[in-house]
């Protein structure tokens, strides 16, 4: 009935948002859920399996298979007509490109995905395009284009996660134009929202600056026992 189809696509929306929170702070459940998710893809609407099909080619992205993601997501960019989600396969793309090294293909889909930036009202889905631009800019070493588009992110944004990844964008870019205070308090202040977001790769790379702050001012002991520290994670 019309009335069971509705619940099931209610449950398996649920399931999809449940997938969209832990993608990157839970890889297990994640992955889990993207399983479960599979086998109950007869239940989803048209757009829902559109939305599963951007997380399956995310942790394609995420584990590294680059290429398989790139392939993947270049077919969702050209088949949705949605502007948010083809904006989120679009920053697939560019961050892929810009892991591998392939910079002038990372250009070309970059230009096409801020294209969409003005169709996509919401701040949080807009945020993926600046992501990408700033990781894109960044590997260029045009850390001041990166860290403007971090910048824009950090100004745009309250959610916490999202304010995690910008900041490190920020700290990196910073790091590299060699802007980084003496005080340690906007690093420490990056850290302590990735920490309570569960945020452990974030985290790491967060400390690694602090790290390396700390070490480039003869304080090497303590730079070594923060990296020790946290090496089980």
């Amino acid at each position: 009935t019309a009335a069971t189809a509705s619940h099931a696509s209610d449950s398996f929306e649920a399931m999809l948002e449940k997938a969209e929170a832990t993608r990157s702070t839970d890889t297990e459940t994640f992955k889990a859920l993207l399983g479960q998710l599979n086998t109950r893809i007869a239940e989803a609407t048209p757009t829902q399996r559109q939305q599963l099909r951007y997380l399956k080619i995310y942790e394609l992205g995420f584990t590294g298979r680059y290429d398989l993601a790139v392939k993947e997501a270049t077919a969702l960019f050209a088949d949705v007509d949605d502007p948010a989600l083809k904006l989120r396969a679009g920053a697939l793309i560019v961050n892929s490109y810009a892991a591998t090294g392939n910079l002038a293909e990372g250009l070309r889909y970059l230009d096409l995905t801020l294209e969409l930036i003005d169709r996509v009202p919401d701040p949080e889905l807009r945020s993926h395009g600046w992501f990408a631009a700033s990781a894109l800019y960044q590997q260029m070493g045009q850390s001041e284009l990166g860290l403007h588009y971090a910048e824009r992110i950090f100004e745009a944004s309250a959610v916490p996660r999202t304010r995690c990844f910008a900041g490190l964008q920020m700290l990196e870019a910073k790091r590299q134009l060699d802007q980084l205070p003496e005080d340690d308090a906007p690093i420490q202040g990056v850290l302590r929202e990735c920490e309570a977001q569960g945020e452990k790769l974030v985290s790491g790379f967060v400390r690694g600056i602090l790290a390396r702050q700390w070490a480039q001012r003869g304080e090497t002991a303590p730079a070594i026992a923060l990296l020790e520290q946290h090496l089980p994670e």
